[in-house]
């Protein structure tokens, strides 16, 4: 088990669903932001209850929540179950409507909720209670089974926020490191770095994890 990983480059490995293709092409589009531009939008949020407000927001996705989170876990350098935050999101919006008086901006509100989303389910994830269905499609380029994908997962977003981001940008998306570098202000030398380091640690982990089950 997990040959593929010890095998793996910067520039080797692609861990890339249909529906995470979609919204990076979307976001390509739009120049990089995954919301609505209608500020008027926060109507949405107003005078209803919990209830009212995530029926609202629920259905068509009117918030465009779903590539919002897709974006803000490839910001942050994290690997989760999108779907999941996406539903923690809704939820936390929902909650949080009542307090929401057009202020923020829609789009600072909604990133906040985001990364509350995402540090709920980080949280969460050591204990397991995600399903091993959502992993499948980083599990099998890794050589794992869809458990031990989200072991990793759960080993990695652990990991300095700068070997997260690289091995994210260079191993998960295969993009180019000139590219990558450019973006983040970085030297490429240090870049490959950080995306060695994390791809290190997570061979460590998985020849750890092996030897416990020997």
């Amino acid at each position: 088990m997990g040959d593929a990983l010890r095998g793996a480059s910067p520039n080797a490995v692609t861990v890339q669903t249909k529906k995470h293709a979609g919204s990076r092409a979307e976001r390509d589009v739009r120049g990089g932001d995954s919301f609505p531009a209608e500020d008027q939008l926060r109507a949405l949020l107003l005078g209803a209850s919990p209830r009212e407000v995530l029926a609202r927001i629920a259905d068509d996705d009117p918030l465009r929540l779903r590539p919002a989170v897709v974006e803000r876990l490839r910001q942050r350098g994290q690997l989760l179950d999108a779907s999941r935050v996406h539903l923690r999101c809704l939820a936390l919006c929902a909650r949080e409507a009542c307090r929401y008086q057009g202020g923020p901006p829609l789009r600072d509100w909604l990133i906040e909720r985001l990364d509350e989303a995402i540090e709920q389910v980080l949280a969460e994830e050591p204990e397991g209670v995600a399903e091993d269905g959502a992993w499948a499609p980083l599990a099998a380029p890794l050589g794992l089974d869809p458990g031990a994908a989200r072991a990793a997962c759960g080993v990695f977003n652990q990991l300095p926020f700068e070997e997260r981001l690289a091995f994210f940008r260079l191993v998960i998306e295969r993009e180019e490191a000139a590219h990558v570098s450019r973006d983040l202000e970085v030297e490429v030398g240090e870049l490959l770095l950080s995306a060695k380091s994390a791809l290190e640690e997570l061979i460590r982990w998985l020849d750890s994890a092996e030897l416990k089950g020997a």
